[in-house]
């Protein structure tokens, strides 16, 4: 099993939520006395408390600790304040980062974040040029992989089609390519219904996951262990605790445990024993966002470049 492909994917699953709420906004106009930077440096740093409490696998799979974390996540929010017809305002960021103190580990992880943090409409329609979801009257803008710009397009409701949580209304997961809710606690779960993060799917119904030293069926992330936590189902059938090491260091299967690189690095050879590659610079060429080496969150690989999101670059 490739275990970092694997953390990949949750790290995905519950973070790709919270750059939402990076970029969330406000029916308010006035800025209320908040500089964009002070509301942008509180915004990131109500994200990255929130995904510590929460999942603290995500902090050290995309970022290795919560201080980058919210360096990170302030050059992803920024930039969106700028942006052609956005809705987003530092006084809406200010009322997300507050709210997002009180909210739950339920709330975060199934995108049930607090109404201040959802995205509102933008001023521009549907298939106009776009670089952030603020921007669109149907509040996304939907880009290719490859692309830092998309074009405006419409949430997906239950049942729509989508490729990234990202493309589905608040409330709602990407699962199988479609729009779905997650499952809470005693509610049915398969390939189809996922359950919330917060619990594990056990024979076929939601419920508490196992904590590290707990018996565990499935070997790997896709078990009864609380996967949030880094808890995985190691080849002894106990929930043990994913490890995470720096650059340069063995990663993959090593003595037995799992082994993965911190910080967005990449392991050479995740199914087995490898090394972890560090992550490429902001501007530093980059093979793609799995294989490697990748970028660090919030910069993506494009063009074979790491680059930072430019809403206002997109016309």
């Amino acid at each position: 099993m490739n275990h970092r492909s694997s953390l990949l994917g949750l790290a995905c699953t519950l973070v790709l939520p919270l750059f939402a709420v990076a970029a969330c906004s406000s029916s308010s106009d006035s800025n209320d006395g908040v500089s964009a930077d002070q509301a942008a440096t509180d915004a990131a740093s109500a994200i990255c408390d929130a995904l510590q409490k929460c999942s603290p696998v995500v902090i050290q799979v995309a970022y290795g600790d919560v201080a980058t974390c919210k360096t990170r996540q302030k050059l992803g929010v920024l930039p969106a304040l700028s942006a052609n017809g956005t809705s987003l305002t530092p006084s809406g960021l200010a009322a997300c980062a507050r709210d997002l103190q009180g909210a739950s580990c339920d709330q975060v992880t199934s995108r049930n974040i607090p109404e201040s943090c959802r995205t509102k409409p933008g001023k521009l329609a549907d298939g106009a040029a776009c670089g952030s979801d603020q921007q669109c009257q149907n509040r996304l803008c939907r880009k290719e992989v490859s692309s830092s710009c998309g074009v405006c397009s419409k949430l997906g409701a239950a049942g729509d089609t989508c490729r990234i949580n990202e493309d589905c209304d608040f409330g709602l997961g990407c699962n199988n390519g479609k729009c779905r809710a997650f499952q809470a606690t005693s509610q049915t779960c398969n390939a189809d219904q996922r359950c919330n993060p917060t619990t594990a799917c056990k024979s076929g119904t939601c419920g508490t996951p196992a904590e590290a030293g707990q018996d565990c069926t499935a070997v790997g992330l896709e078990s009864e262990c609380y996967a949030a936590k880094g808890l995985a189902c190691g080849l002894s059938n106990k929930c043990i605790q994913v490890q995470f090491v720096a650059p340069g260091q063995a990663c993959g299967v090593v003595g037995g445990n799992f082994v993965s690189c911190a910080g967005g690095g990449r392991c050479t050879a995740p199914t087995s024993q490898g090394t972890c590659a560090a992550p490429a610079a902001d501007g530093s060429p980059c093979e793609d966002d799995v294989d490697g080496p990748g970028c660090v969150a919030p910069a993506r690989c494009i063009g074979k470049v790491c680059k930072l999101d430019d809403p206002a670059a997109c016309k």
